[in-house]
């Protein structure tokens, strides 16, 4: 989308007989937003965690609700060898 749009604004710098707002076009004045969702898109993207990051909170919580819940490893083994033959 950043890119895009950046392109698209510098080409609007060329186009014959266009309508201007202000010193910007209005192909430029249109492309605002998608620069924005661009750059927000970029900056989320960023901030995510990673796999290993969300694989260690999803396993913390797991272990903690099998303490809470009395389930032993063993058991958790069982069900999930039991699941993978079937």
């Amino acid at each position: 989308f950043v890119l895009y749009s950046v392109f698209r604004s510098l080409t609007e710098l060329i186009r014959v007989e266009e309508v201007f707002v202000g010193p910007l076009t209005m192909g430029q004045v249109l492309n605002i937003p998608l620069f924005v969702a661009g750059i927000y898109l970029v900056v989320r993207k960023v901030a995510m965690p990673s796999a290993k990051e969300v694989f260690e909170r999803v396993h913390a919580w797991g272990t903690k609700f099998s303490a809470k819940k009395g389930l032993k490893e063993a058991d958790l083994q069982a069900v999930i060898k039991r699941s993978r033959t079937r």
